[in-house]
């Protein structure tokens, strides 16, 4: 409309001097930098090409790009069927055919930068962008976009800002100079001026991800956790398989509450990549948080595989079996515990418990020596110890046997069979035999007792023997003694 307009008015302009007298002529307004005829149609697909990229099926937009590229004679088709081919070396090989077939046309060598720019081929991609401006002088504001890549990659962001800028005064519309200009001036520290050229790149081109990405740093950086989260979206929304983005947002939604939210995108996040420490510590505690006590367990376990050194894992797993009443998975969970933290006495006590559940007393027994031995005042260790050894009937103080076996023998002989006694009473047909072999060292002491047979199989008196031997003292002469035990009735008469 504006051209025929134009047209109309310099129509009228030309009649007649006769009938009108002609008007001084009019200033001539100075000419704009040139626009190259492909750039209108072509940026959007080239965008539209770094998208495909950023979700990771660029292979699928070549194959459509290829399609339409079929029969075509227009250089600007094959043109993005080369840029987008995933083998960047044949797209490379295709385009430097497409610029010897067309030698007046510039997009193949701007196309080729990007190449060598990927692969950090910097000098010949800057020589290719001068290239395609020499021979498409309409491609001046989009070379200074890509210049800016090429210095950002770099890590040259004073040049990138520069080179920003001036794309932007040749297309104050530029997205990618835009986003270009404010990634550069975010790594500057300048990140008033980053937001508000990112800000506007997205609201031109929303699938720029790198873009999102940078927005929601600045906004979680500045604490606006909700413009974060919401950048954030967007990023996983255009690179799904983007693990960080998860792993952030999953931080967001559990700042923000969402606990369910934040469990999802850890999850997804998982399942991208090798899980560190951190984010497995984050996704049991959310499971905890959620009630997801068989999902909590599994992620557990998991972790336990990546600290094997962190007791407080096992102490949790311990907490929820000793809840769902799983002694014996307690019992495993305690030990692995004070395997890592000997010094647990809270542990001790509970393994002690267990055993007492089990009349297995040898454990028992163990485990509250073990409870004293980490902290030997321990009054509540104290008082069941005591409680123990008068329940198994153990010699205090121990048996000095230190100049004489026998004595050791007849000690331990005389409280077994008063306690066979007692226990004869609950079981008549308790009979049978024990042997058991002391080891002794160098001092005298008791190094290890070992049960050799059993034929009464009756814990508490097993345990009277067992202990009775294992605290008293032994000659030094010998480094091992054989004891046996024969029970059974007394005959009457």
């Amino acid at each position: 409309m504006r051209r025929l307009a134009a047209a109309a008015l310099l129509a009228a302009l030309a009649a007649p001097a006769a009938v009108r007298a002609a008007p001084a002529p009019a200033p001539v307004a100075p000419a704009g930098p040139p626009v190259d005829p492909d750039l209108d149609r072509l940026r959007p697909l080239y965008y539209a090409i770094l998208a495909c990229r950023a979700r990771g099926d660029l292979g699928k937009c070549h194959a459509q790009l290829v399609d339409r590229a079929q029969g075509a004679t227009d250089p600007a088709a094959k043109l993005l069927a080369f840029w987008s081919n995933t083998d960047e070396e044949a797209g490379w090989s295709d385009l430097n055919r497409l610029a010897r077939e067309n030698p007046n046309y510039g997009w193949p060598h701007l196309a080729m930068a990007s190449f060598y720019d990927r692969w950090k081929v910097r000098d010949q991609a800057q020589k290719e962008l001068e290239k395609a401006v020499e021979l498409s002088p309409g491609l001046q504001g989009i070379a200074a976009a890509f210049r800016c890549e090429l210095h950002r990659h770099a890590e040259d962001f004073t040049a990138a800002v520069a080179d920003a800028d001036e794309a932007l005064r040749f297309a104050d519309r530029d997205a990618l100079a835009m986003m270009c200009g404010g990634l550069a001036r975010r790594a500057l520290k300048d990140t008033g001026s980053a937001r508000q050229l990112l800000e506007k790149a997205t609201a031109l081109q929303g699938d720029l991800a790198e873009a999102q990405r940078a927005l929601a740093q600045l906004y979680d950086e500045a604490g606006d956790r909700d413009q974060a989260a919401q950048r954030y979206e967007k990023v996983v929304k255009l690179t799904p398989k983007d693990r960080d983005a998860h792993v952030a947002l999953g931080r967001l939604r559990e700042a923000q509450g969402d606990l369910a939210g934040a469990a999802g995108e850890d999850e997804e996040a998982a399942k991208l990549g090798a899980v560190d420490p951190e984010l497995q510590g984050r996704i049991t505690g959310l499971y905890q948080k959620l009630g997801r006590v068989e999902d909590e367990i599994a992620a557990l376990q998991r972790l336990a595989k990546m600290k094997p050194k962190d007791a407080d894992i096992w102490r949790r797993l311990a907490q929820i079996h000793h809840e769902r009443a799983d002694t014996v998975a307690e019992n495993d969970d305690l030990h692995a515990v004070v395997n890592r933290d000997p010094g647990d006495v809270a542990a001790w006590l509970r393994i002690a418990a267990l055993a007492r559940e089990r009349d297995e007393y040898k454990d028992e027994m163990e485990a509250l020596q073990n409870a004293l031995r980490a902290e030997p005042k321990n009054a509540v260790a104290q008082e069941k110890l005591a409680a123990l050894r008068s329940r198994l009937d153990i010699a205090d103080p121990p048996i000095d046997g230190n100049g004489d076996v026998n004595k050791v023998y007849k000690q331990v002989f005389k409280s077994l069979d008063k306690f066979y006694a007692v226990r004869r009473k609950e079981l008549p047909k308790l009979r049978g035999s024990l042997k058991l072999k002391v080891s002794v060292g160098e001092d005298g002491r008791c190094m290890r007792v070992e049960i050799t047979e059993d034929q009464v199989n009756d814990a508490m008196l097993l345990n009277n023997v067992y202990w009775n031997l294992k605290f008293a003292t032994y000659p030094k002469a010998t480094k091992s003694y054989n004891f046996a035990f024969d029970l059974k009735p007394a005959s009457k008469g």
